[in-house]
């Protein structure tokens, strides 16, 4: 069994480029023990919680994910992101 690490927390607004929803808050999920705090960086992969769409988070807010941004997830972690998509109306790229 795999353990993971959750932290969320509020962080400055941006929004989704498909839903135009503000997100103010991050739930990140790391598989680090070393890493029990995860704090959504540049170059993260999330998903948009009221729209489900798969998002990469930039410098200046978000653009949709793309299958490289994907592919550079743990398979685990991607696994619960596009469980989590499914579930608020995104659609799976698995």
């Amino acid at each position: 069994m795999t353990e993971a690490f959750i932290f969320t927390t509020q962080v400055p607004p941006r929004t989704c480029p498909v839903c135009g929803r503000a997100l103010d808050g991050s739930t990140g999920v790391s598989l680090d023990p070393k890493d029990r705090q995860p704090v959504m960086g540049i170059g993260d992969v999330t998903c948009c919680a009221y729209c489900g769409t798969l998002l990469s988070v930039t410098t200046i807010g978000f653009r949709l994910a793309t299958d490289d941004d994907l592919a550079s997830i743990d398979p685990a972690l991607r696994t619960l992101l596009f469980a989590f998509s499914l579930q608020h109306g995104g659609r799976s790229r698995m």
